[in-house]
């Protein structure tokens, strides 16, 4: 299962960060960034929640803060996830 949780346009920068979460029950739940314009880059961070709606709201809040794949692992390193 991969579901996109938002997308974010920074015009200025000119790119688009896109949110996602993947897996299942069984494996648990990650969150991907993919950012895409004049660099692209992706991260993912496997495992972050079993539960699908504790990983959306965690996507949801790292969209908010507009975080870019580059500090996805320090992020949630230093979450505790």
């Amino acid at each position: 299962m991969v579901k996109n949780v938002g997308k974010i346009i920074i015009s200025r920068q000119n790119r688009v960060l896109e949110y996602y979460v993947f897996g299942n029950e069984k494996t648990g739940f990650g969150i991907r960034i993919i950012q895409r314009g004049i660099v692209n880059a992706e991260a993912e961070y496997e495992n972050v929640s079993s539960s699908e709606a504790r990983a959306m709201a965690l996507a949801r809040t790292l969209a908010t803060g507009t975080v870019c794949p580059g500090h996805l692992c320090n992020i949630l390193d230093d979450g505790g996830f």
